[in-house]
Formats: C-alpha cells, sequence, structure tokens
C-alpha cells in the first residue's frame, strides 16, 4: 500500500462504525475556535446540522425525460429562482438540452441510457443502464451526478434478485440521492446501509394541467406527518408536459412554493450531498483555555458531487471567533466550507481528455481490473484517485486505490473480488465495469471514465427468459413466415432487411419496445438443450400477436407445455403497440444463446 493508500486508509478509520457507510474518500478539516470563558469551552458542543443555515425543509425539483418541455419548465424555475434535477437519459437527442439546463441552478441526473423499463432487466444491464448514462451525463454536461429517478417508476425489480441488484447497481454507480420512489422502504429494499441515501417527498399535481388544490392537499398532508423530519425534503415532479395553461399553474406553484423562507432551495445533488455528510460527520475536540479545535471528518467532493458548507449548532454560550471556517447566527452556528484543494472536477472526459488517455482491462482468467494511463500532455497528473466500479454479481461493488502522481503512464491492478451472486439474474448478459480517475493538473481537478464488457457467460438457469434477436414489425410479414422462421437455423436474411432496431431494447427477461408508435415487433429466441425433454413454460403475449416454436405454431394462453429437443431450439413471438412485453419462463435446466449483447452501446 503507497503513502497516499495508506493515509487515506487511516483518515477514513475516523469514520469508525459505519459513519462512512458506502467508503468514500475523506479528508480531516480543522477549525479553532474561541469562546468567552474556559468553562463554556469546555462545555461545548457541535452538532451537524440537518439543512444549512436555519432551514427547517429542502425544496427542489424533479423533472424526468429528454423533453423539449423542460426549456419551458426551466424558464419558469429560473424566474424565482428555484432549483432542481433534469433527469435525462443517456441517448441525449434534443440538442444542447444537458448544457442549457445545467448551466445556472439546476443539474441533470441519471435516468438510464435508453429509458428501460428496469423492472424487467437482469443484473448485468442494470448496472450498464445506471453507470454508462452516468459517465454520458457527466461528460456531455461537464457537471456531476449523484442521484438518479428510474423511467416509469421502476424502483423494483420484477422478481425479489431484481430489486436487490438495482439497489447493488445504484450503490456501484455512486448514487446517493432517490426521488424515485413514495416511501424511504424502497432505499431499504435496495439494501442501501442506513444514512447512505437521500430520499424525497414529490409534489405530483400533474404533469399537463397541474391542480393547485392537489398540489395543497398533498403539502398538507407531508408538512402534518412526523416523518418529514428525518428525511425533511420536498420536490415538485414528474414531466415537462405542460399545456399552455398548465404553464401558468406551474408559474403560480413555483411562486408560492419558493415564497418559504424557511425553505432551503436546492438542487437535488446538493440535498443528497448535505446528508450524506450531516447524517455521517463525526467530531473531535481538543480544548486549549479559551479555545476549542475541532477536527471533523468530511468526505470528497468529488465523492458526493456537490461542495455545500457543512454547518453545525453550537451547544452553550456563543462563540466569539473561529479560525479555519466562519460563524453564522451571531456565533451559535459554524459554516465549513470545504478546505482549499478539496473541489468537485472541473474537467469530465471519457477516455481521453486533455492528451491523458484512460483505458480498462478486465482480466477474467485472473479475476483483475487493470486501469491503464498514457499521460501525453506533459504535466504531472497529482492526487489520483481510482475507483473501479462492478456488476452486482460481485460482493463489493466498488474498489478504490490511489496514487500521489502520474508522470506518464501507470498501470494500477485491483482484483474483481469474490463473485457472490451466481443465479442467472445475475449471471445473464454481458458484464460491465467502468473505472474512473479523479485528478489535480494545474490546480484543477479532472475526471476520466473508461468502461468495457466482458464476454457473456455460459450458464444454466431454472428459469430463462433472454430475448436474442427483435426486429421492427411489418405487413409484409405472414404467419407463414414466422413459423418457417421459428425453425431452428432458419435464415434471418429477409427479418433483418426488415429490421429498424434503434427503437428497441433487448433484454433478458422480457422483450420491451420503448417506441409507443411502433406498430409492432418480432422476437427470436434461441434456446439450446442438453436434453430432449418436454417443459411447461409461461407465456404472455399481445392481443393478436402469434408464437412460433421449432417450426410449430403455439395455441394461445398463459401457459404450455413445449418438447425441447436436444441442441438448438427456437422460439418467434410476435407483439404490438398496446401489450409491449412479451415474458418467456421455462422451468428446467438450460443454457441459452444471445446472438446480440443485451445492454451493449
Amino acid at each position: 500500500m503507497n503513502k497516499t493508500t495508506l493515509l487515506a486508509a487511516m483518515v477514513c478509520a475516523f469514520a469508525a462504525n459505519g459513519a462512512n457507510p458506502l467508503g468514500f474518500n475523506c479528508y480531516e478539516q480543522s477549525f479553532s475556535v474561541t469562546f468567552p470563558s474556559v468553562e463554556a469551552a469546555n462545555a461545548v458542543q457541535i452538532f451537524p446540522r440537518a439543512l444549512p443555515e436555519k432551514y427547517d425543509i429542502a425544496f427542489t425539483s424533479r423533472w424526468d425525460d429528454n423533453a423539449k418541455g423542460h426549456f419551458n419548465t426551466y424558464k419558469i424555475m429560473s424566474k424565482y429562482g428555484a432549483k432542481g434535477n433534469f433527469y435525462l437519459c443517456g441517448d441525449i437527442n434534443v440538442k444542447n438540452m444537458p448544457v442549457a439546463l445545467t448551466e445556472k441552478d439546476c443539474r441533470a441526473g441519471a435516468h438510464t441510457v435508453n429509458h428501460a423499463g428496469m423492472k424487467y432487466l437482469t443484473a448485468n444491464c442494470h448496472f450498464y443502464q445506471y453507470m454508462a448514462n452516468r459517465i454520458a451525463i457527466e461528460v456531455k454536461t461537464q457537471t456531476p451526478v449523484n442521484t438518479h429517478a428510474s423511467p416509469y417508476g421502476h424502483s423494483r425489480g420484477h422478481k425479489k434478485d431484481g430489486t436487490l441488484s438495482i439497489g447493488k447497481s445504484l450503490m456501484a454507480t455512486g448514487i446517493i440521492g432517490s426521488p424515485d420512489s413514495y416511501s424511504p422502504e424502497h432505499i431499504k429494499q435496495w439494501r442501501y446501509p442506513e444514512n447512505s441515501c437521500a430520499f424525497v417527498y414529490r409534489l405530483v399535481p400533474g404533469d399537463r394541467d397541474p391542480d393547485m388544490k392537489k398540489l395543497d392537499d398533498t403539502l398538507a398532508k407531508y408538512l402534518a406527518d412526523p416523518e418529514l423530519k428525518k428525511n425533511p425534503a420536498i420536490s415538485m415532479s414528474t414531466h415537462s408536459w405542460h399545456t399552455k395553461r398548465g404553464l401558468v399553474t406551474l408559474d403560480k406553484i413555483y411562486k408560492k412554493l419558493t415564497s418559504n423562507k424557511n425553505w432551503w432551495n436546492c438542487t437535488q445533488n446538493e440535498y443528497a450531498a448535505y446528508r450524506y455528510e450531516t447524517l455521517n460527520t463525526e467530531v473531535r475536540k481538543e480544548v486549549t483555555g479559551k479555545t476549542v479545535k475541532f477536527t471533523v471528518l468530511r468526505f470528497e467532493p468529488f465523492e458526493l458531487g456537490a461542495d455545500v458548507p457543512l454547518y453545525f449548532d453550537i451547544s452553550g454560550d456563543a462563540a466569539v471567533s473561529i479560525d479555519g471556517a466562519e460563524l453564522a447566527d451571531g456565533g451559535k452556528q459554524i459554516k465549513a466550507p470545504h478546505a482549499a484543494g478539496h473541489t468537485l472536477p472541473e474537467k469530465y472526459g471519457y477516455l481521453k481528455l486533455d492528451n491523458v488517455t484512460l483505458k480498462l482491462e478486465v482480466s477474467e482468467s485472473d479475476g483483475k481490473m487493470t486501469a491503464v494511463v498514457n499521460n501525453a500532455s506533459g504535466k504531472e497528473l497529482k492526487d489520483v484517485t481510482y475507483i473501479f466500479r462492478k456488476p452486482p454479481m460481485y460482493g463489493k461493488p466498488v474498489e478504490r486505490t490511489a496514487k500521489k502522481s502520474v508522470q506518464s503512464k501507470d498501470n494500477t491492478t485491483v482484483a474483481t473480488g469474490e463473485v457472490t451472486e451466481k443465479s442467472h439474474h445475475y449471471q445473464a448478459g454481458k458484464p460491465y465495469y467502468a473505472v474512473q480517475m479523479d485528478y489535480t493538473v494545474d490546480g484543477k481537478r479532472c475526471r476520466l471514465y473508461a468502461d468495457c464488457f466482458t464476454a457473456e457467460r455460459n450458464i444454466e438457469a431454472n428459469v430463462l427468459a433472454n430475448a436474442a434477436l427483435v426486429f421492427q414489425n411489418s405487413k409484409d410479414i405472414k404467419s407463414d413466415d414466422l413459423k418457417a422462421l421459428s425453425v431452428p437455423g432458419a435464415s434471418l436474411a429477409k427479418l433483418q432487411k426488415l429490421a429498424k432496431n434503434d427503437d428497441i431494447i433487448t433484454i433478458s427477461g422480457a422483450i420491451y419496445n420503448r417506441n409507443f408508435r411502433n406498430p409492432g415487433y418480432i422476437a427470436v429466441v434461441d434456446i439450446i438443450s442438453d436434453k430432449d425433454q418436454t417443459l411447461p413454460v409461461n407465456l404472455k403475449i399481445a392481443r393478436n400477436g402469434r408464437m412460433f416454436f421449432n417450426g410449430a405454431e403455439i395455441k394461445r394462453g398463459k401457459k404450455a407445455v413445449l418438447q425441447f429437443v436436444k441442441g438448438v431450439n427456437r422460439w418467434v413471438g410476435e407483439g404490438n403497440q398496446k401489450d409491449r412485453i412479451i415474458l418467456f419462463e421455462v422451468n428446467g435446466k438450460i443454457r441459452f444463446v444471445t446472438p446480440e449483447n443485451n445492454c451493449s452501446k
């Protein structure tokens, strides 16, 4: 272990007993406070405030998707100085929207790569959807991401493993705030450690034509709920689809809500970062006469995703003066901005940034991840921290290591660790990995990302559901065509000529069409059975849809008994826009192949 890593380990040992639940990089900050008497200095204690200054509620906003209507919402928010987060997908399709929305008082949050229905995805896809989305948005907006919102409100998985892998994937991604669920219980279901993920209560007066009475009723309910003291944050929500009449009402709503002088107007990044600090900070005290030296555990802003000053209440007599921080509220509070040099990144890059390149290599043979750096900038990279992020099959989702500097080239390797989750849900699809490199150059903090996939595992499963290929439907495809395509090994050339896969997501567990206006889709699943066997299958298909297996049509119904042959078997299904999910579950041990990766870029 090098000196920098050892120092970080010693500093973080300060946060004993779970005071740093996600293992963030941290440092010690000290300030000396003088009191009117020796007695006052001996008696005094300081306590991190639940919210900054004298605020009792945090007010923020959450708006989802890549909608052009965000510009109208943002304009009204700016009018009243309101802050919040816009949750954007990775395939950002509105020119300059992410940059425009984050130029001033708002931030962007993670909303998956392609607005995927997380409820139905397997673990490797969960992590890819969150992590790749975070990378894309940070590089596009040049701002940090520390919060997420799931499309369609899918905070829980279709099965128990799905909910757990959502939580593990979010932790691996570095998410510490979620406005996604209606209850803090969802965060517990994700298995986040206590005090590590901030929850926000949502005000949803309506996406198109907001209803002021609905807003007042919901707000009154929250304000009367004693649970609000445990999670003191309220957020406007959820979609910028407002009509002209709705925008008029939205204007009135923001005018009303921003007039509360005891509410902290903040982004969801700021709230999540502040809550992590205030709930996990520890303080040491040393008294010398009338002066008390307080040493405080702080978490690096580049880990938190915001650099809000931390406030402390002073018990006992008011302080007279302070060195190393600021006094507030007539000497009854301490305001502690982060120490010099502990800042957010000013630049973000993917694979290359200012002649510094980063590559991630994952060796499955010996279980190692290596960050390969080529520094051709001619400048020294200082205070280098590598954060290796892994899919949720691993027991430990994140590995951190540090180096004092990188002059020209560097290879830093860590062990991937133990694979603790071995079910089909965690093994299906290509595992996705990422490395985050934070460093300073010329006194400015920078961040560079790299990522990679490894080969898909050959696994067995008791429940199998894997969409191999999905195509746009066409009137030119007839029942006889589908029947012929369902013969194992049949050419898909005709279907491929008609394919329009830009609006299709292929996932393990379901076949999902995210374009509501598509006339339909066709799915092809190749399955390898280790023997001739008859197996019961659970099926769900759209109205008027058709299914074929090994050259024969399957009669409609939720269940069927299929005759698998040893070797390759093929299932073909058709759906439409009204029922966009097809589930295909097989009981029994069988292996499957995936001609196309489920969650690759």
